[in-house]
């Protein structure tokens, strides 16, 4: 579990629920900002693109509704 996520969970238990989709987004996030971490070229994919955006839709929508 990331970090922010982690302190999200401490306040709102329901933010588990998105930790199938933060764990999947995290590789991203490291291995794009720090390409001599891993294999920047494998995220090179359409298919990968589109399910990450979907992800992340995912995510938005559920903080957003928190939000509400």
């Amino acid at each position: 579990m990331t970090e922010l996520l982690t302190a999200c969970v401490k306040v709102e238990k329901e933010f588990s629920s998105i930790e199938q989709y933060t764990s999947k987004l995290n590789p991203y996030y490291l291995e794009t900002r720090y390409p001599d971490v891993g294999d920047v070229e494998k995220f090179n994919k359409k298919v990968l693109a589109a399910g990450a955006i979907e992800m992340a839709e995912e995510i938005l929508t559920f903080v957003k509704d928190k939000l509400k």
